[in-house]
């Protein structure tokens, strides 16, 4: 991860360190997304993009609505 992302996404979402790398691991893992987990996000399909999107969303105990969703 790019360490200026992971400083904003740790303030952002109350993680960081071993707690941060575990969240992030578990919704790569949950939405299938280890085959591009080393990619840009500029090179996703539009529904890897979506994974992504609702990962990150759901990262650090975010209570989101998934109506739409088919996780």
């Amino acid at each position: 991860m790019c360490p200026h992302f992971e400083i904003l996404f740790s303030q952002l979402k109350g993680l960081s360190g071993d707690d941060l790398n575990a969240e992030i691991k578990k919704y790569i893992s949950l939405l299938e997304l280890e085959p591009k987990e080393n990619s840009a996000s500029s090179t996703l399909s539009g529904g890897m993009k979506r994974k992504l999107a609702a990962g990150v969303a759901l990262c650090g105990g975010s209570k989101v609505s998934c109506d739409h969703l088919k996780l």
